[in-house]
């Protein structure tokens, strides 16, 4: 009996061990790499810049015009499935903590063909719910799953097409 408990104990701390909390600097996850920054403002604290590096880690290609006249009606993709994707990663361990109060800002730029180009998230969480993982796991579903279509012709002067922010509020 004793053997199972200490077996136990080793296979739990294994599997929290897999899961890391948020925290600046430069990660693995899988394949991919992930950098995260944490904001400086001591009244801020718990807040996190988090993205993972894309081939427009450079910069974005300029576009043949200065002003950016692409407005959110001409996006058209689901805000919703961006929310739904967010929400059921969180949603067991929302309940499970009880007491949190996570904010997830997605900032999404999209490629002329309706690709996902870029994501940048925002990620209030004081209570250390949000894991590396976590992100990772919403970042591939929602570049694999998710594209745009744009109407009127402005979008055509920019190869890059950036979306407003959708900031999706999780708490218990």
């Amino acid at each position: 009996m004793r053997v199972f408990f200490i077996t136990y104990f080793v296979f739990l701390s294994i599997g929290c061990a897999a899961q890391r909390p948020l925290k600046p600097g430069s990660f693995s996850v899988s394949t991919r790499s992930v950098i995260i920054t944490e904001s400086s403002s001591p009244d801020k604290k718990g807040l996190f810049g988090v993205r993972f590096p894309d081939k427009y880690d450079k910069g974005f290609p300029k576009s043949k015009v200065d002003a950016f006249r692409v407005r959110k009606e001409d996006i058209h993709f689901s805000e919703e499935q961006v929310r739904e994707i967010v929400a059921k990663t969180f949603r067991s361990k929302i309940k499970n903590v009880g007491h949190s109060m996570v904010i997830i800002a997605v900032n999404i730029k999209f490629e002329q063909d309706g690709r996902v180009a870029s994501i940048i998230y925002s990620v209030s969480d004081k209570f250390a719910v949000v894991t590396i993982e976590d992100l990772a796991t919403i970042d591939k579903e929602l570049r694999e799953d998710l594209k745009a279509t744009f109407s009127g012709k402005d979008y055509l002067d920019h190869q890059i097409i950036s979306y407003p922010i959708i900031r999706i509020d999780l708490c218990e």
